[in-house]
């Protein structure tokens, strides 16, 4: 997808303000209802386009389109893949979301992940399940990691502050901290963020928009709490 935009996010500390310009990947280049798989470099989960996911003028947080991946729910599944290979020392992926009230069973799923291969090897590094019953969110990867309660009708960042040069992750959601792990959960990973993969699962339909990766902001993960409530702040008053 074409980089359609820029979200600064400040940063307060002892007095001195540090800018970190994160790139985002915006929907609005495309009409409501187009396909994204095998567009831009999105694709469905290991190649099978009947698992692709289609933009929406439904919801959006900035311009007029966001993207609407499906859980069985809705009717179909939508798995949708975005690749990276990146393996900076420290960076981090925002994704925006939005969860209707409506949504009352089953669960969708964020995930990010440390190896991808269409049609071969893959390793999980981030797993937040959305409980849409329990009205929960928390990673369930080998195990069960934290513990938030889901934001409804708006949008909410979700943040994960991945520091490779430690092997470290942090992952916030409405700019409150859910866990924090290694990056290399389990034997076969490796120090790179290879993909966001977003899983409709078994919920409804569930709606992303502004999604991206920059270098992570000085001085680091302590810092993300705060930055998230500037740019919701920021958002509220366009």
């Amino acid at each position: 997808m074409t980089p359609r935009g820029f979200i600064a996010c400040s940063i307060a500390v002892s007095g001195a303000c540090h800018l970190a310009p994160a790139q985002t990947l915006m929907f609005d280049e495309y009409a409501p209802g187009t396909q994204l798989h095998g567009v831009d470099g999105w694709r469905a989960w290991d190649g099978n386009a009947a698992n692709g996911a289609a933009t929406s003028a439904l919801f959006a947080r900035s311009g007029t389109s966001s993207l609407a991946i499906q859980g069985r729910a809705s009717g179909r599944i939508s798995d949708l893949v975005q690749t990276y290979n990146l393996s900076s020392t420290h960076l981090v992926f925002t994704a925006w979301q939005y969860i209707p009230s409506s949504l009352t069973s089953g669960d969708s799923y964020f995930i990010l992940m440390d190896r991808y291969n269409e049609g071969g090897a893959k390793h999980w590094a981030t797993q937040l399940q959305f409980n849409l019953a329990s009205n929960t969110v928390r990673d369930n990867l080998y195990g069960s990691f934290g513990n938030g309660t889901i934001v409804r009708d708006r949008w909410v960042p979700i943040e994960v502050d991945i520091n490779l040069a430690m092997n470290q992750q942090s992952v916030y959601y409405n700019g409150l901290h859910v866990f924090s792990s290694a990056w290399n959960r389990y034997s076969g990973g490796q120090l790179s963020l290879a993909a966001v993969d977003l899983y409709g699962s078994s919920g409804g339909t569930v709606f992303y928009d502004d999604v991206g990766v920059a270098a992570a902001p000085t001085p680091g993960a302590a810092t993300l709490g705060a930055c998230a409530s500037l740019l919701m702040l920021a958002s509220r008053r366009r």
